[in-house]
């Protein structure tokens, strides 16, 4: 297991962001999520250049296959290793990039840890999760219903 801190390209607002990744398979856990009533989660993530060179005890580097031309994110309960809750597609972008994508969740509820993982026919680009943002759609103050998102950065594991 190899854990690096990677800085990515500036953004729009000329600030560079750092992401904890494991070149040789990603998966990213936010612990102990609450579902209850989470009805869609939206992620940030980058499109990170692969400048890896591997010794002879790191060279084992886990591709997860795309269902199609291009790569998805896949969302599991629990752990990296349960088949997938929620899969979407990645919108098209440039090594160095940064994107959003949102994704609906079917129901659950309680406390479950969540792994996100992206599939690819390649390393590069090497994408790296930045943050998730949960909506829960609740009463506003005019009485409709809107999105109350909550967002939190997301810790590096494995499974």
């Amino acid at each position: 297991k190899l854990t690096l801190n990677l800085e990515g390209a500036p953004g729009p607002d000329g600030k560079t962001r750092t992401y904890m990744v494991n070149p040789q398979d990603a998966c990213w856990i936010y612990p102990a999520a609450d579902l209850t009533g989470v009805e869609r989660l939206s992620v940030g993530f980058a499109r990170l250049p692969f400048n890896f060179g591997f010794d002879a005890a790191h060279n084992a580097v886990v591709l997860h296959p795309p269902r199609g031309p291009v790569g998805e994110l896949e969302v599991r309960q629990d752990t990296c290793l349960s088949d997938p809750i929620a899969v979407a597609t990645l919108p098209a972008g440039p090594v160095g990039g940064r994107a959003t994508l949102s994704v609906p969740l079917p129901a659950r509820s309680g406390r479950h840890d969540l792994c996100f993982t992206f599939t690819s026919r390649g390393f590069d680009p090497f994408p790296a999760l930045d943050w998730v943002q949960f909506c829960r759609f609740c009463r506003n103050g005019d009485g409709r219903f809107s999105c109350c998102p909550v967002r939190m950065a997301v810790s590096l594991a494995w499974s």
